[in-house]
């Protein structure tokens, strides 16, 4: 007997519990997933904090290990020494020479500095040359100290010159940079290591600061 035209087969179509169990699912795994994002942005909050708290702390340590240094400032002589590790390679070979313990004092030191191969620092190099000529006659000693430059360059500024047996190389620039030497510099230390001059060419002034240093009261 066929069915009536209004009668509708239902039985494809869930059932009102089957509806509900599915939106329960459908709840329950919306939970799951909102629990996951979250959780993600807290861990990621966590992970930025103690980033944080890490940095301030590792910073403290540097700031409790490393002395702050003013910007800018040319170190004593006293500071210079306490850099370490300033034995420098003489350009002629040989032992290398102590700058920490020279500039600590004991006596009084010329020191020269410039940049290998520098085009306005080469001409002033015979002057420098007679002036450490004087210097060893009032029996001072001298040294000539170039820094960050190839050895190559450096020999050939001192050609013809007697400053091949008195210059060091300063390869990696740390006596330089502690003294804050950004160009043909010349220092004159006292015996007590204390820098009482500090000038570039003409060296007149390096004399003058020896001939006032032979004057004072022993």
């Amino acid at each position: 007997m066929p069915e009536p035209a209004d009668h509708v087969d239902r039985s494809a179509a869930p059932s009102s519990s089957g509806r509900e169990a599915l939106l329960l699912v459908g709840i329950v795994c919306g939970c799951f997933v909102g629990l996951g994002a979250l959780g993600v942005v807290v861990i990621a909050l966590l992970g930025a904090l103690f980033g944080a708290v890490e940095g301030a702390s590792s910073r403290e340590a540097r700031a409790t290990a490393e002395p702050a240094r003013a910007v800018g400032f040319a170190p004593s002589a006293r500071e210079a020494q306490r850099e370490g590790g300033l034995r420098l390679q003489p350009l002629a070979g040989g032992h290398r020479v102590d700058m920490a313990e020279r500039l600590e004092g004991g006596a009084p030191l010329v020191l020269a500095i410039w940049l290998p191969g520098c085009a306005d620092c080469v001409p002033h190099l015979p002057a420098l040359d007679a002036l450490f000529a004087e210097v060893r006659e009032r029996e001072v000693e001298a040294f000539a100290v170039t820094y960050r430059g190839n050895q190559s360059y450096s020999e050939r500024d001192v050609e013809g010159t007697s400053l091949l047996q008195h210059t060091l190389l300063d390869r990696a620039g740390r006596l330089t940079d502690s003294l804050g030497v950004r160009s043909f510099t010349v220092f004159v230390f006292d015996s007590s290591g204390d820098q009482v001059y500090r000038g570039g060419p003409p060296f007149d002034g390096a004399l003058a600061a020896l001939d006032a240093l032979r004057e004072r009261p022993r």
